[in-house]
C-alpha cells in the first residue's frame, strides 16, 4: 500500500517560487505555507521533533494519469482527509518525465524508490518517526474512504509499535538472550516487509525445547499480531486460539493470556461485522457463535457478537430467531460501553418484534 502529491496553484495572481530543501527545484505554492516537503532528511527530522508520522507519496507529477487525479483530490480535500492529513509530515518524492529536477533531489529520489521498492505510481507509504515502514496504499476516488484507510494503517503502526516495546520488556524470559535476538530478528524482518519469514523464525523459536508458558504466550502474541498486519486474519484468530490454550499460573501469564483473549474476540468481531456487512450471513452467525459458545469470552465481546448475530438473522429472514438471539443476551456490565451496547440489543429486539412473524 503506498502514496501522493499536492500542487497548489495560485488564484488570479503571480506564483510565488519557493526553493526546495535540496536545492533549486522550484514549484508554485500560494501565499500560505506550502505543508509539503521533498527533502526526506528535513522531512524525517520534522518528524522526529514533532513525534509525527511520515506520508510518503512516490508518483510522477506531469505524467501519471492517477497521480494527477490524486493531486485534484487532495487539492480539495474533504475536512475528515484534511484533518488525517495534518496528523502527519508530509513528503513529496516525484519522479517527472518532463519537469528537470535537482540531481540532488532526483538521486535521493531514486535511492528513496529502491529503498521501499516503490513499483507503481501514486503510492503512499507511511512511516513511523524513526522510518520504519507502517503501511502502503495507492489511489482511491473516494476521500472518505481514503481517510479511513490511512486512519487504519497509522492505527496499526501504533498497535505494532507498541506490541513490540512489550515483547522488548519481555516479563523476566527465562531465556532472555535467545529471546532477544529473535526479537531483535524480527524487527529487522519487519522493516523489510518479510512478513513470512518472521514468522517461520518465531515458529523455529518455538519448537525449541525449555520455553516457558510465558515465552510461548508472547510468541504467539507477536506471531498474530504479524499474520493480522499481513491481513491474513483467519491465520491470526487460529493462531491466538492455540495460544488460548496456555494458562500458567503467574501474574505474568494471566496477563498475558488476557491480551490474547482480548486479541481473540477483537478479530473475530471484526471477521463477524465484516461478513454480516457483505450479507455473508452464514459466515457472520458462525463468527459470532464462536464468542457466544465461549464462557471465557468478555460480556462485551458477547454483546458485540450478539448484535452482529440477530443483525445476520434479520438478513436472513429468520426475525423469529433474531428475537430468541437477543433474549439470551440481556446481561450487561456498569461499564459505558456495555450499557450502550445493551441499549443497541433492546432497540434490535423491539424493532424485531414489531415485524411478522418468519
Amino acid at each position: 500500500m503506498i502514496f501522493y502529491f499536492i500542487t497548489l496553484s495560485v488564484s488570479a495572481q503571480t506564483p510565488i517560487c519557493k526553493t526546495n530543501e535540496i536545492g533549486k527545484d522550484f514549484s508554485p505554492v500560494t501565499l500560505a505555507a506550502d505543508p509539503w516537503r521533498t527533502d526526506f532528511e528535513a522531512a524525517k527530522d520534522e518528524a522526529s521533533k514533532s513525534g509525527k508520522k511520515l506520508f510518503v507519496l512516490f508518483e510522477g507529477s506531469d505524467w501519471c494519469v492517477w497521480c494527477k487525479k490524486l493531486d485534484t483530490q487532495l487539492s480539495h480535500p474533504s475536512a475528515e482527509l484534511k484533518k488525517v492529513l495534518e496528523k502527519f509530515v508530509l513528503v513529496r518524492i516525484d519522479f517527472p518525465q518532463r519537469k528537470k529536477m535537482n540531481p540532488k533531489l532526483a538521486e535521493q529520489n531514486e535511492k528513496l524508490k529502491d529503498k521501499y521498492q516503490i513499483t507503481g505510481f501514486p503510492s503512499i507509504l507511511l512511516l513511523s518517526p524513526d522510518e520504519k515502514p507502517i503501511g502502503e496504499m495507492g489511489y482511491d476516488e473516494d476521500s472518505d474512504t481514503y481517510s479511513k484507510k490511512i486512519t487504519e494503517l497509522s492505527e496499526s503502526g501504533n498497535i505494532r509499535d507498541q506490541l513490540l516495546r512489550e515483547a522488548d520488556n519481555h516479563l523476566g524470559f527465562k531465556n532472555e538472550m535467545a529471546f532477544q535476538h529473535l526479537l531483535e530478528n524480527v524487527k529487522s524482518l519487519l522493516t523489510d516487509k518479510k512478513s513470512s519469514d518472521a514468522i517461520k523464525l518465531i515458529d523455529e523459536f518455538m519448537s525449541s525445547s525449555g520455553l516457558t508458558v510465558e515465552e510461548k504466550q508472547q510468541c504467539i502474541i507477536i506471531k498474530a499480531f504479524i499474520q493480522a498486519n499481513s491481513g491474513d486474519n483467519s491465520a491470526a484468530i487460529a493462531t491466538l486460539q492455540i495460544g488460548r490454550k496456555l494458562q500458567g499460573s503467574s501474574k505474568d501469564s494471566e496477563e498475558l493470556w488476557a491480551h490474547l483473549n482480548k486479541n481473540f474476540e477483537e478479530l473475530i468481531l471484526d471477521e463477524g461485522k465484516a461478513a454480516c456487512k457483505k450479507n455473508d450471513n452464514q459466515n457472520a452467525i458462525r463468527l459470532a457463535d464462536k464468542i457466544l459458545s465461549d464462557s471465557s469470552s468478555s460480556i462485551i465481546a458477547q454483546q458485540k457478537a450478539t448484535i452482529i448475530k440477530a443483525k445476520a438473522q434479520i438478513q436472513s429472514g429468520k426475525n423469529n430467531s433474531a428475537i430468541e438471539t437477543l433474549k439470551a443476551r440481556k446481561k450487561s456490565e456498569s461499564s459505558e460501553l456495555s450499557q450502550m451496547l445493551l441499549k443497541k440489543i433492546n432497540e434490535i429486539l423491539a424493532d424485531a418484534q414489531s415485524k411478522p412473524s418468519d
